[in-house]
């Protein structure tokens, strides 16, 4: 079984319970893959917890996801687009 289908069947599972992870509410879902990262840094906060935290995770290193929060971990910016806090942040890096 791969990562992915062990996190579709744990969302399921908590679907039949009743229960959603937060990135799956109607309301705040687009934080998740919002284009600022402070709004995906809300995400990250928010993913501290969750039942699928470890199958997220697992499941975006396998599909290889390289934008938007999974697993706690912002995957950076969308492909083709500058992230601002990152390029400042490898400019502090550089100067010191």
């Amino acid at each position: 079984m791969t990562a992915t289908d062990g996190l579709n069947r744990a969302l399921l599972s908590l679907a039949a319970a009743g229960d959603r992870p937060r990135c799956s509410d109607p309301i705040t879902r687009e934080l998740w893959t919002a284009e600022h990262a402070a709004h995906r840094a809300i995400a990250v906060k928010w993913c501290k917890g969750c039942p699928v935290l470890e199958l997220c995770s697992q499941a975006a290193e396998e599909r290889g996801e390289l934008f938007g929060a999974w697993g706690g971990v912002d995957r950076a910016t969308r492909p083709g687009r500058k992230n601002h806090s990152t390029n400042q942040m490898r400019t502090k890096q550089q100067r010191n």
